[in-house]
């Protein structure tokens, strides 16, 4: 069901670029405007407001799929999977050098999940509400992607990244809105706790970062309309990288991406 009010912002005004402000609210209250395409929600998003959606998922079931994955991962080896029919669940250790392969240059360990493997950490179970109200608030319907694999072009994939202190960032970036209008994120990590510096900003009309992390606790969720510029700042710079620690950042993403079967593929892009 199309999101009216969005659908006319979309083709009179400019996306937004830049953040506005940003919210706290409960999920119910975001579950009832989502599914009600409420108009003055909707025009917050497109203004440019994030909202850190409180309580979304236990963190006691978030910190399970983390271990969940972790487990699975040492049963192979970390390599690049394409998007395409009968693509398997994969893991990759981007650093600093690989990390200029990739479009939005994230220096980060990233474990991928695809809804038609056998979710061994259970992440589909766990998010398909926060997921399918995002869908259903851009207009794409509550249930969009769910049984799609690579060849219809349009893919669900889930991401679990950790960040490790002294390394761990992503550059300011845009992200496409033409599958999915909002990022989402779940947060396994606590500001002040596993890491005291750097984390999710998102810019400003001053140019300036707006660092959002230390509103969130684990088991909250973001959302902001997808092209507004943001990033990760780098976690605990002051620190030596390690990759091997579980402390430092981790986060559940959330998208809907162009398969690797689809010609013209609309990635993220890096913002100067």
């Amino acid at each position: 069901m199309v999101n009216p009010r969005l659908s006319w912002l979309e083709q009179n005004k400019p996306q937004p670029k830049h953040i506005r402000n940003y919210y706290s609210i409960p999920l119910k209250e975001f579950e009832k405007k989502a599914m009600s395409h409420d108009v003055e929600f909707t025009d917050s998003i497109y203004a440019g407001d994030a909202y850190i959606i409180k309580d979304v998922v236990d963190p006691k079931l978030l910190y399970e799929i983390r271990k969940k994955v972790l487990e699975w991962a040492k049963t192979r080896e970390p390599g690049y999977q394409a998007m395409v029919e009968g693509a398997k669940d994969f893991y990759q250790v981007i650093n600093e050098e690989t990390s200029k392969k990739y479009s939005i240059q994230p220096v980060r360990t990233s474990y991928f999940f695809f809804r038609w493997n056998d979710d061994p950490a259970k992440i589909f179970s766990a998010t398909n509400h926060i997921w399918s109200l995002v869908k259903a608030f851009g207009g794409f319907g509550y249930d969009a992607y769910l049984h799609n694999t690579p060849k219809d072009g349009i893919v669900d994939r889930a991401q679990l990244a950790h960040y490790p202190p002294g390394v761990g960032m992503i550059p300011r970036h845009s992200d496409p809105f033409h599958n999915q209008k909002l990022i989402l994120g779940l947060y396994l990590s606590e500001y002040g706790k596993d890491f005291t510096e750097g984390g999710i900003y998102f810019v400003d009309k001053d140019d300036k970062d707006v660092l959002l992390e230390p509103e969130i606790q684990p088991g909250d969720a973001v959302i902001a309309y997808s092209t507004i510029t943001h990033g990760v700042a780098k976690i605990d710079p002051h620190k030596t990288p390690d990759w091997a620690t579980i402390g430092g950042r981790w986060f559940l993403g959330l998208y809907s991406n162009d398969s690797n079967e689809k010609k013209e593929r609309i990635t993220g892009h890096i913002v100067k």
